[in-house]
């Protein structure tokens, strides 16, 4: 794929190396194989290689993502894309989200399709469901100002997320209506994604359902096998049309999980939904050899996250945590429960709002 992929593929794996150093900073590559058939054009098979670089911060996050597709013909197609959002703190259950996207993509002599968003979005936010209202703002290289106004709804179960969307969208003299329901599902390894919708008449933008899904397998700590296709609607802003396609691919990724749903992580994080079970005991202690125990009399299962753990979640086993000396925040979560400050511990505000346990080693 000459120079473009080989460069967007060394910046990635440098990434994969170098996130290992810090628990903020994520990278993945996607390799792989498709069978596209856009609407009014032959069949057509690619090879794409797709680097991601994905950085957070508490309730900001920041990715950059490059594509590079091979076609059967020997032509190319390039795409990139910077995304950058932040929350505000919280006034009751409602937060600000606030936003930017930067695209750009090139095929053969054609001109290059750009564009600039600004987003805004007000998040209510509960234990088990949500909703936001909002929309975008700003320019394409092809199409002069563009803009989306959306209305979402969430819902949640320990392992699913549902979201479904309204939204319309005007990209110069374009415009047209998407109904969407998505969902994620994950058990295991295994991870599924899929997402319908039903593109209502317009004007440029074309019509009718489309849907795609995604299943993803997790064959070790840093590998995945992916499957998915489906069909895609235009995209006047991004300057694709509608078509079909079936892919196969790997998928690299950092050691540290990425935070794959950020509605899930609200929860589990900073809403902490209380058990119907009669409530455990648990009790954090730290020996002389500086080693954590979590005490929690009747529990099945014991879990921990703080900073010593890059706040993901670690089963807690006999033989505890060796903790370094110094100040240290963790949250247990007993049998799947909501995450909770254990005895032991002095219940302090972390840097998100919520509550974590604070203990200090000598």
């Amino acid at each position: 794929m000459s120079c473009g992929a080989s460069c967007l593929g060394g910046l990635a794996i440098f990434c994969l190396v170098g996130s290992s150093a810090g628990a903020q900073v994520s990278g993945s590559l996607d390799l792989g194989a498709s069978d596209i058939r856009y609407d009014l054009f032959q069949p057509s098979t690619a090879v794409a290689i797709s680097p991601t670089v994905a950085f957070d911060q508490g309730w900001t996050s920041v990715s950059a993502r490059g594509t590079v597709l091979r076609f059967q013909s020997g032509h190319r197609d390039l795409h990139g894309s910077l995304v950058g959002t932040t929350f505000t703190p919280a006034f009751g259950p409602f937060r600000i989200e606030v936003g930017g996207d930067f695209g750009a993509s090139k095929y053969l002599s054609f001109s290059t399709f750009t564009h600039w968003f600004g987003a805004a979005d007000l998040h209510y936010l509960r234990p088990n469901f949500g909703a936001w209202a909002g929309g975008t703002g700003g320019t394409t290289s092809f199409a002069g100002s563009a803009g989306t106004v959306e209305f979402g709804l969430w819902g949640t179960v320990p392992w699913a997320t549902l979201t479904v969307t309204t939204s319309h969208s005007s990209i110069g003299d374009t415009s047209y209506a998407d109904i969407e329901t998505s969902a994620r599902v994950n058990q295991g390894r295994v991870e599924f994604v899929g997402r319908l919708g039903d593109r209502l008449g317009g004007k440029g933008g074309g019509h009718g359902v489309y849907g795609e899904a995604s299943l993803t397998f997790a064959l070790n700590a840093t590998a995945n096998l992916v499957v998915g296709g489906g069909r895609y609607a235009t995209d006047p802003t991004r300057g694709t049309i509608a078509g079909r396609y079936a892919t196969l691919g790997i998928r690299l990724a950092s050691p540290a999980p990425r935070r794959g749903d950020p509605y899930r992580e609200v929860l589990e994080r900073y809403l902490p939904v209380p058990s119907a079970d009669s409530p455990v005991t648990t009790t954090a202690e730290v020996d002389a050899t500086r080693v954590l125990r979590i005490r929690a009399e009747g529990a099945t299962k014991v879990e921990v996250m703080g900073d010593f753990t890059d706040w993901q979640a670690v089963l807690v086993t006999d033989a505890g945590i060796l903790l370094t000396p110094g100040p240290h925040l963790l949250e247990v979560r007993i049998d799947g429960g909501a995450w909770l400050v254990p005895l032991g511990a002095t219940t302090v505000k972390d840097e998100f709002g919520g509550e974590a346990g604070l203990i200090v080693v000598p």
